[in-house]
């Protein structure tokens, strides 16, 4: 059966059966259940801060003997646009995501943790109504657990890697400081030309298919890069830190702390911006 061809297919579901091949890989380079794995992509990441405090601190979530039903531990993720001198205020995004491999689908242990139902023959895609879908376990406990020893009760089932972004069931990590400092960077849309920004949006899960003959500020729906356009031009708004400098809190990227790094790069984009502004208007 081709996946395209289905009726209710949706772009965004090649992006989730292409991310359960890394729990193979996981498995294939030796994960084990005490091993923790993580899910981000490539703009995304956890402080180096917040890395080193999972390896040494006592993460309720990353217990042996976990339940698996609230397993998530997911940043609570500072969003720069295109620049470090381009970053939201008051906005913060929930990416990366990690969980312990005893809750993971390959690495777990079924027998702990049965199979739930999927909407892609039964065990791919979205997880069904009621087996685990936005916490809801009501047919998981009633069809899956029913049955088994009573010491399986609230138990929940193995996650694929794409759950650990789209499913709920964990907690967001900050710092307990007076700013609930992040604990991760979104570096969104950091390209080096406007043709690499329009091949993105053009091709990738949400794609946009006017996005090659649109100016940068016009292409996403969220705002997102007419916030870095506009900044890039000099103009920030309510939405917007003013700087780099601006941001409040105690957990700004390391790199660019560097301001020599920090400038080079906001200067790269303006001449971005600039090219694009004088072709597309």
């Amino acid at each position: 059966t081709s996946l395209t061809s289905e009726d209710d297919f949706v772009p965004m579901d090649l992006d989730y059966y292409q991310r359960e091949g890394h729990v193979y890989r996981w498995k294939l380079n030796g994960m084990r259940p005490d091993d923790v794995a993580i899910i981000g992509d490539l703009d995304e990441t956890f402080s180096r801060d917040f890395l080193r405090a999972l390896q040494i601190c006592d993460v309720p979530q990353f217990r042996p003997g976990h339940s698996c039903r609230e397993p998530k531990v997911f940043g609570s993720t500072l969003i720069f646009e295109s620049s470090p001198e381009c970053a939201w205020k008051g906005r913060r995004w929930f990416h990366p995501d990690a969980i312990l491999g005893e809750c993971v689908d390959q690495i777990g242990d079924t027998k702990l943790h049965p199979p739930t139902k999927r909407e892609m023959w039964e065990s791919h895609g979205d997880r069904l109504e009621g087996y685990g879908h936005f916490e809801d376990y009501s047919k998981y406990d009633a069809n899956v657990l029913a049955g088994l020893d009573d010491n399986m009760e609230g138990q929940g089932p193995l996650w694929l890697p794409h759950e650990f972004r789209v499913e709920e069931g964990g907690e967001d990590a900050m710092k307990n400081d007076e700013w609930k400092s992040p604990s991760a960077y979104h570096f969104h849309n950091f390209f080096m030309s406007g043709e690499e920004v329009r091949f993105k949006y053009s091709t990738y899960g949400h794609a946009n298919e006017n996005a090659l003959v649109k100016s940068l500020r016009h292409i996403h729906d969220a705002g997102d890069l007419m916030l870095a356009v506009m900044c890039a031009l000099g103009n920030h708004t309510e939405n917007t830190e003013s700087s780099f400098e601006s941001i409040p809190g105690t957990a700004r990227p390391i790199y660019y702390l560097n301001k020599e790094a920090r400038l080079a790069r906001h200067s790269l984009w303006q001449d971005v911006v600039r090219k694009d502004e004088e072709k597309y208007g």
